[in-house]
């Protein structure tokens, strides 16, 4: 997986991310949890409209930069999935656990 932060004029950063989130792909998270840690932002959402694929390793990653977010004082939000990755967060409920805009 791919990503890139953007920061907001909301005060709110944007991670765009790309390809697929499974469990090949957890350095990239530890690399997003560092930046979001050393970023000064407190609030993100993270774009997954370019996201192919997660699994169950995905999902827990989603999580994980989650508790960074609270860590910080601040908020996790997802946007943008669609296709099988629509259908697996739905399956799950995710959207109980973390906030989905859009």
């Amino acid at each position: 997986m791919e990503y890139r932060i953007v920061p907001g004029n909301d005060g709110r950063a944007v991670v765009y991310c790309v390809g697929r989130m499974t469990l090949p792909t957890q350095a990239g998270f530890t690399r997003i949890a560092d930046d979001m840690r050393t970023n000064g932002t407190r609030d993100w959402l993270f774009d997954l409209s370019d996201v192919e694929f997660i699994d169950s390793a995905g999902m827990w990653m989603l999580l994980m930069v989650r508790s960074v977010a609270k860590e910080l004082g601040g908020h996790l939000s997802i946007t943008g999935a669609t296709g099988q990755v629509a259908k697996a967060l739905d399956l799950v409920s995710f959207e109980d656990v973390i906030r989905t805009e859009g």
